[in-house]
């Protein structure tokens, strides 16, 4: 049976050691390198439009951290990042990385970090759905506690750099120290990516908007202005309770609802 190619993406601001990853990439008949830039608001927008399996990233690149590339990236897209600080590297691991890549390294450690991607793909792939009822526990901001919290209590769930606010159905707002990435982990199936700072549980929606550029989902009538009193921002809801949903992602959304993506992008109706 052939050999399943991954995606790749390499971002790095260093032309030799973007020379390098692509060489290595190519040596390999189950990576496929669809991007090898220097210019990490590029590469931001590439992943943001289209899902890729492994991201290989650089943290300094100069107009954009590494890890502002990471927040856009959903749970299934591996990351391993290449960087001269092993300290950096292993932050990046707690942010969600799969492993990282000390500079300077050779054949033998770029192979390890990406059959280690591979197999973290095969083993979401084989993962059982999470239960409705199961029970997450969350690391509040600066991981002093845990909230306690089942998965079916929350609304929606949006990022703000590395920290994420969990609005609940009970009208808490529970502040997690936690990328989105690392939560899609843990969730099942029912919250849903659908932009890259957002989270819907989708039993909790009243509508979908169709509309080609400007798609968003509408929370039911109780939640539209739960928390627009709120006066910090990372505490309020969103503005008659409109969650965007992303070029990246109303294609996974539109199947969930049973809806015929193609039909969903050109027809223009609401």
């Amino acid at each position: 049976m052939e050999r399943v190619k991954r995606t790749v993406v390499a971002i790095d601001d260093e032309g030799h050691a973007l020379d390098f990853l692509e060489r290595r990439i190519k040596k390999r008949a189950d990576l496929s390198l669809v991007l090898a830039t220097v210019d990490g608001e590029k590469a931001k927008e590439y992943v943001e439009r289209y899902h890729v399996d492994i991201v290989m990233v650089d943290l300094d690149l100069g107009s954009i951290h590494g890890y502002e590339i990471m927040a856009v990236l959903d749970h299934y897209t591996q990351i391993i990042v290449c960087t001269a600080s092993a300290t950096e590297g292993s932050n990046a691991l707690d942010q969600g990385a799969v492993d990282f890549l000390e500079k300077p390294f050779g054949a033998d450690r770029f192979n390890r970090a990406v059959d280690r991607a591979q197999e973290r793909l095969r083993l979401l792939e084989q993962r059982p759905p999470v239960s409705r009822e199961e029970v997450g526990m969350l690391p509040n901001a600066d991981h002093s506690a845990v909230f306690r919290i089942r998965w079916d209590e929350i609304v929606y769930i949006r990022s703000h750099s590395k920290e994420t606010s969990v609005f609940c159905t009970d009208g808490r707002v529970l502040i997690c120290g936690v990328m989105l990435r690392q939560l899609e982990e843990w969730m099942p199936d029912y919250l849903v990516r659908v932009q890259r700072c957002f989270v819907l549980n989708i039993h909790e929606m009243e509508s979908y908007s169709f509309r080609h550029k400007e798609r968003w989902v509408l929370l039911k009538p109780l939640y539209q202005s739960y928390w627009q009193k709120e006066t910090k921002p990372e505490l309020k809801g969103e503005a008659e309770g409109k969650i965007p949903v992303g070029n990246a992602f109303y294609t996974r959304l539109a199947r969930m609802l049973n809806l015929e993506p193609s039909t969903h992008a050109a027809d223009g109706t609401a």
